[in-house]
């Protein structure tokens, strides 16, 4: 018996190298510009009331903003063509309020869909935090996608976003898993 285990244990770790040795990892860079206007959502105000003047004024008259299925486009520009393209970001978030920067600090989550330039589809989730402080909004943003349709398909994204008050977009970086190696 223990000689069967041996062998078992023998083949998984192989079969794992094997595996581990056609795996390719690009790296990636770029920025992320998003389109205005955001679509419509779901709020509650749980210190104050709506106000119903959203996007142009604030949405809760006081307190903590809760944000359900906020939805933004974005334009995608970076190094590697696979993650070039347009998103559609589903938005989740637990504001502590609004400010004249526009949300205030928080967590963040959702879901996001790139359809890249070459004819490709990702699709993944994200999670991140807003801050603000007094120069401005900071948000960190990680992401993971896969690649279900054309040019990426079988592919794996991961990436952080951050945006800072230097910059009107997001710069992020990451790197496309291949386990097939090619």
């Amino acid at each position: 018996m223990r000689v069967l285990c041996k062998f078992m244990m023998l083949g998984i770790v192989l079969t794992a190298m094997l595996v581990m040795a056609r795996t390719t990892v690009t790296e990636f860079t770029g920025t992320e510009t998003p389109s205005w206007p955001p679509s419509e959502f779901t709020f509650k105000c749980p210190q104050g009331q709506p106000t119903g003047g959203f996007p142009f004024s604030p949405p809760c008259t006081e307190g903590a903003v809760h944000a359900r299925g906020l939805v933004f486009q974005y334009l995608e520009a970076a190094t590697d063509d696979r993650m070039s393209g347009t998103s559609t970001v589903s938005v989740n978030a637990n504001w502590d309020g609004w400010t004249a920067l526009g949300p205030g600090s928080g967590p963040m989550w959702g879901t996001i869909q790139l359809s890249v330039s070459g004819g490709g589809v990702w699709e993944g989730t994200w999670t991140g935090n807003r801050t603000v402080k007094a120069n401005g909004g900071y948000s960190t943003i990680r992401v993971v996608m896969f690649g279900t349709q054309g040019s990426v398909n079988g592919l794996k994204a991961e990436w952080v976003i951050v945006y800072t008050p230097a910059s009107p977009v997001g710069n992020f970086s990451g790197e496309i898993i291949n386990p097939g190696g090619k």
